[in-house]
């Protein structure tokens, strides 16, 4: 007579472990139950709503420099690898930022002939040489800008770029940081965020940033995030992305954007974050 391939698990289990015998048929009865409906079916486990966003969502590049000595001290941006920790820091930094676009937040419009906007969409599809020549120009702006400040952080400044199917947004994380000569000294090799763990401000405590493409558009032409402290020059960094951030846009961008040419020179010179050759 032949034995069923349940039969046969069943009586070798019972046979080991007799005292157990009716919990095990009737798990082994359960499980090829299972295994029979799920025949020609995915055993992937379901995910949550929050790991699908973790696998979708990526960083496609990131930049890294670090600003000391209130603008004095520069080391310029770097591309390297992240570890997936790292990576998921900024992610959820990147995340605050854009989800900064209620009615009650603020709302970002370009100063007069700013290339700003342009160079980010550009930058989606920079090389890896054009990418650093248009972060690099961001962070020498923003270090410029921190000299005025008498109390300005030290910070590590993160330029990068994030999308599901492919980069589809840029963003600038200005992360404030108190830097030791120590923790400089281990940036030789490249700059790693986890160096400065213990100090980098938590997602939700981000004070400056920017980020594009602003879903709000034309209302608003670029997400800003810029949290003024006390006793410093306040706007600096404004100054440095010559952006303006306003609760009330009202008409900016209908003003603005119909004289604003895409690209080409302003009454004050290049946009500092122009980065010439740019796809």
């Amino acid at each position: 007579m032949t034995v069923s391939p349940v039969r046969e698990e069943e009586n070798s289990l019972l046979d080991q472990h007799p005292c157990a015998a009716v919990h095990q048929r009737v798990f082994l009865r359960r499980w090829h139950g299972l295994k029979q409906r799920n025949a020609g079916k995915s055993s992937a486990l379901p995910v949550t709503s929050d790991d699908e966003s973790r696998k979708v969502v990526m960083i496609h590049r990131c930049a890294l420099a670090i600003i000391t000595k209130r603008g004095h001290s520069v080391i310029p941006p770097s591309i390297g690898a992240l570890e997936q920790d790292e990576e998921d820091f900024l992610h959820r930094h990147v995340e605050r930022l854009r989800s900064a676009v209620k009615a009650t937040d603020a709302r970002g419009r370009l100063r007069h002939g700013s290339t700003l906007a342009a160079d980010m969409a550009d930058a989606l599809t920079a090389s890896d040489d054009d990418f650093l020549i248009f972060a690099g120009r961001l962070v020498d702006e923003l270090a410029k800008a921190m000299k005025s400040v008498g109390n300005a952080p030290d910070c590590v400044v993160a330029i990068l770029t994030e999308g599901k199917d492919g980069p589809s947004t840029t963003s600038l994380l200005k992360l404030d940081a108190e830097i030791e000569a120590a923790q400089l000294k281990q940036t030789e090799q490249g700059i790693r965020l986890r160096v400065f763990k213990d100090l980098l401000p938590r997602p939700g405590d981000l004070q400056k940033g920017i980020s594009w493409p602003d879903p709000r558009s034309p209302e608003s032409e670029i997400i800003v995030l810029d949290h003024i402290k006390a006793g410093t020059a306040a706007l600096y960094f404004q100054s440095a992305m010559r952006i303006d951030a306003s609760p009330r846009a009202c008409g900016w961008s209908a003003r603005v954007g119909a004289a604003r040419p895409r690209h080409g020179p302003s009454p004050r010179g290049p946009h500092p974050g122009h980065a010439t050759g740019l796809p």
